[in-house]
């Protein structure tokens, strides 16, 4: 249905396709992992290639360690790594009364993401034929041709047309706030990038239709306590598939019950989910988990 939408024949379906039907799970859908669910669909695919007369189109490969994606600090020039480190501490520092300054400080954890973001796309150029070389501060890569060259990839990489997924508004976003409050780049540049992110068009403000679809059902009572007690119900079950040896399938179920308690209690983004460790959970005295420290929350 996806790949119809996008009036993708089935002949013409490829690895850039299902990357972009991850995506679009990722952006938009409230399933709890959507690489999972993307190569299910690239493993049914695959199974009707080898065993359907006539099926149209080929095999289509597994995806590539998504973390090769973006180079390590290490592969990039010094210099350019010690500017990112200077963006942070001074888009967290406190704003003074300068009248073209940032209006606010931006939290720790929103200028670490967006200096990953630069990093990111620092890499995409690299992978684009671009000299890593050539990256030797932050204004290297904050520009209106290398953003417009990224979005290029990411329009190829994901099939989008017109309706672009949210990374990439998130990433316009950050470099237009780093040209304008960090670069103070020239006003011709600054309208460059201004462009670009209107040609993203808007981010949605609020819940979207479907999502709003998704929720009614949790108006009805019944069903709202029922999720309330779909934790303790999935560590029963967590607790069963141990017993009877299957602990692969008892951890998977043990790992989606605990992820539910907590975004039940504190709703957290999927990244911050998978990235919590033992020490950030804090137990009383019976051993009991009391306090959750999220840094930047």
């Amino acid at each position: 249905a996806w790949a119809a939408a996008r009036d993708i024949p089935p002949e013409a379906l490829t690895e850039f396709h299902l990357a972009g039907y991850e995506q679009h799970l990722t952006d938009h859908d409230y399933t709890i992992s959507p690489r999972t669910k993307a190569a299910a669909a690239r493993m049914a695919w695959n199974l009707g290639v080898r065993t359907v007369p006539g099926w149209p189109g080929r095999k289509l490969a597994p995806p590539g360690d998504p973390r090769v994606r973006i180079l390590p600090p290490s592969a990039f020039p010094a210099s350019f790594i010690e500017d990112l480190a200077r963006y942070q501490a001074e888009a967290t520092a406190p704003t003074g009364l300068d009248a073209e300054g940032r209006p606010r400080p931006l939290r720790p954890a929103s200028a670490a993401d967006r200096a990953h973001k630069f990093r990111w796309a620092a890499s995409v150029r690299v992978g684009q034929g671009v000299a890593i070389e050539s990256f030797r501060s932050l204004a290297d890569i904050i520009t209106a041709a290398h953003l417009r060259a990224i979005l290029l990839d990411i329009r190829e990489r994901t099939g989008v047309q017109e309706d672009w997924p949210g990374h990439a508004r998130l990433l316009a976003a950050a470099f237009l706030d780093a040209a304008r409050f960090q670069l103070r780049v020239p006003a011709e540049e600054l309208a460059a990038l201004e462009a670009l992110q209107k040609r993203l068009g808007a981010q949605h403000q609020g819940l979207s239709e479907r999502a709003r679809r998704q929720l009614r059902p949790f108006d009805d009572a019944r069903l709202t306590a029922r999720l309330f007690d779909l934790p303790e119900a999935l560590f029963r079950q967590a607790e069963t598939e141990r017993r009877q040896g299957r602990l692969t399938r008892a951890a998977e179920i043990h790992e989606a019950a605990i992820g539910l308690a907590i975004c039940l209690i504190q709703p957290l983004r999927r990244e911050t989910l998978a990235q919590l460790r033992l020490e950030q959970f804090e137990r009383d005295r019976g051993g009991r988990i009391v306090r959750l420290h999220v840094p930047g929350s």
